[in-house]
């Protein structure tokens, strides 16, 4: 009998070493073919996982846009609203003190605020003080010797006339008021 070099030795024993390797894998179950079954099951459960990321992401996205487009809306709205749209936006408010020196013959107040406007949008509220949950108070733009402003009307509510030492504050607010000066006794000419 030849004698056979030692490598082919080692070749043969590695085969035999492999397919007892092999045939010991074959008899637990656990092939290449098991193995390669479970990577893909891995990889179909990942790419499940993104699918259903993908679509949650576009909804976030959708809603996204959906909130982008309303905000965009709205500034659109807002820069489409001018002064015309609030006429008072830029006026001066001021205060005036109506004390006993307006107080016209029968008891209530008339006075005049000159303010340099003539616009008719006027406002006249009282501030806190003894009278202003008994006061009935008109207001309206009126030219008087010569100036434009405020003509104020005050009408105790009690129908008694005001006492000599009353005091009563209003603000007032008339669009394109340039001041508001004193109050001055307002007398039909």
């Amino acid at each position: 009998m030849k004698k056979q070099p030692y490598w082919t030795s080692v070749i043969v024993a590695l085969i035999g070493l492999a397919g007892s390797v092999l045939a010991a894998k074959i008899i637990a179950g656990d092939t290449f073919d098991d193995k390669l079954k479970a990577l893909k099951a891995e990889v179909d459960e990942i790419k499940l996982q993104e699918a259903n990321l993908s679509r949650k992401l576009g909804l976030v996205s959708g809603q996204l846009s959906e909130m982008s487009a309303k905000a965009s809306h709205l500034e659109t709205r807002l820069d489409a609203v001018d002064k015309a749209s609030f006429p008072l936006a830029d006026t001066l408010l001021g205060t005036v003190d109506l004390d006993r020196n307006v107080i016209a013959d029968g008891g209530h107040i008339k006075a005049f605020v000159t303010t340099g406007s003539s616009s008719p949008l006027v406002i006249a509220t009282p501030r806190s003080g003894d009278y202003n949950d008994v006061l009935t108070v008109f207001a309206g733009a009126k030219t008087y010797g010569g100036q434009a402003g405020i003509l104020i009307t005050v009408y105790p509510s009690q129908g008694k006339p005001f006492p000599p030492n009353v005091n009563i504050g209003l603000t007032l607010l008339q669009q394109g008021a340039q001041s508001y000066a004193p109050a001055i006794l307002y007398v039909e000419r």
